[in-house]
């Protein structure tokens, strides 16, 4: 297996202890000529080694294919039987995710009238603020590509506009977002905030999935104040998708926060504070931005 540098040592180890032999790629962008990112590394090891298989993830049609038949057929679920929702909200690593769920409410659209969830990307620290709001709005160029290393967060960010993320259905698009530079921390909050209030260990892509998610709902809301509309509130519906114990000696850890820098240290003990306004929510960072894509 080839990993980038950000995966967590609880994670190489595990895999190792069950047999894997673990390659820890450096922090290079994917076309870097010097093949040291994880996927041409990963490439270059199976045209070699006739007994290995290239996943592709990134490209590989059957990881949205999945969420399609099983995420999105959730997320449709609850809308129909248990609440209804607003939008599903979640950040952009491979794009499988959101490709999938927005394949799955879009092809259910064709047999209902009623109304069906949005689906929302989200970067972490992308530059969605160049994403132009209108008609040709293309969430893979530059909404949520990453620059490599650019979060410490690991299963979100992306430095290409991969083919998974390429193809979201535009029709259920309701927004793009970024969290801004400030995204890590808050999600680090976040990620604190969940253990010390909701009792839910979970990892900073999770964190990261529940904080787009409280500030998308907070957009709606804003949105229907304008609107004058005094109806029922939104709901918003996102992912927890990795727990906290992979996490202990990284993300779940002080220390390691330090040496990563001091804001991140005041994030944690901010979010296990478990401060009732949630600050790291409501006042996000200058350039945390949102660009509706169904208002148009």
């Amino acid at each position: 297996l080839t990993v980038p540098p950000k995966t967590s040592p609880s994670k190489v180890l595990l895999l190792r202890s069950l047999g894997a032999t673990v390659h820890v790629a450096e922090a290079v962008a994917a076309d870097d000529p010097s093949g040291k990112h994880f996927q041409t590394m990963a490439k270059s090891i199976a045209a070699a080694d006739s007994n290995s298989y290239y996943i592709n993830q990134f490209y590989n049609e059957h990881n949205r294919a999945a969420h399609t038949a099983t995420t999105g057929v959730e997320v449709l679920n609850y809308h129909h039987h248990h609440h209804h929702i607003d939008a599903f909200v979640c950040c952009t690593g491979t794009g499988g995710t959101a490709a999938g769920v927005s394949a799955a409410i879009d092809d259910y659209r064709g047999d209902s009238s009623n109304e069906l969830p949005k689906v929302v990307v989200c970067a972490v620290r992308g530059q969605a603020a160049q994403v132009q709001p209108d008609a040709s709005v293309s969430v893979v160029d530059p909404a949520v590509v990453e620059k490599e290393g650019s979060t410490i967060l690991e299963g979100v960010g992306s430095s290409q506009p991969y083919a998974n993320l390429a193809a979201i259905r535009k029709s259920v698009l309701g927004a793009t977002m970024r969290l801004g530079a400030r995204g890590d921390a808050d999600a680090v909050a976040m990620t604190k905030w969940l253990l010390r209030r909701e009792g839910l260990f979970v990892g900073g892509s999770a964190g990261a999935n529940v904080l787009a998610a409280a500030r998308y709902g907070l957009h709606l809301k804003s949105r229907q104040k304008r609107h004058g509309d005094t109806g029922r509130r939104p709901a918003v519906l996102t992912l927890l998708c990795d727990g906290g114990v992979m996490y202990a000696a990284t993300l779940h850890s002080e220390e390691w926060l330090a040496e990563k820098g001091q804001e991140l240290v005041a994030a944690a003990r901010a979010g296990t504070a478990g401060d009732d306004h949630v600050s790291f929510i409501r006042e996000p960072a200058d350039d945390f931005v949102i660009v509706d894509c169904d208002t148009q």
